[in-house]
């Protein structure tokens, strides 16, 4: 039998997108791990604060497709699924992450901001880029 192969996951936090190549039998844990510490090596060339401590990290998993939105994926969500396959995200899943420090003003909400580009956004960069050749 061929191994199985590694999961590419997105990561979406406000315009940051994020993508990480991990095996199918990967712990959440280990995923929140990695992206902590992807965030902070890189928190200089990203336009997020980055988070103090892994427990900052809040990863959602896709609820709705039309508009897309996330559910927080919790304690009572893995009860059973520690790892991504049994969580059910598959290779090219899109999570959504949040930031949310001790120092965040007032109580974390369950919201996730995800900011999607347009396809007017897409045209004008594009057109922008070409223009300029």
């Amino acid at each position: 039998m061929p191994p199985t192969p590694p999961l590419t996951i997105t990561l979406k936090s406000h315009t940051t997108t994020l993508y990480l190549l991990l095996p199918a039998s990967t712990p959440l844990t280990t995923l929140t791990t990695t992206l902590f510490e992807t965030l902070t090596t890189s928190s200089p060339h990203l336009p997020l604060t980055p988070p103090t401590s892994v427990s900052s990290l809040k990863l959602g998993l896709p609820k709705d497709t039309i508009p897309v939105t996330f559910q927080p994926l919790d304690e009572s969500s893995l009860r059973g699924k520690p790892t991504l396959t049994s969580l059910g995200i598959k290779d090219g899943t899109i999570l959504a992450f949040e930031v949310v420090n001790d120092d965040y003003e007032g109580e974390w909400d369950g919201e996730f901001t995800v900011v999607w580009a347009s396809d007017d956004e897409d045209q004008s960069q594009s057109q922008s880029q070409g223009q300029g050749v």
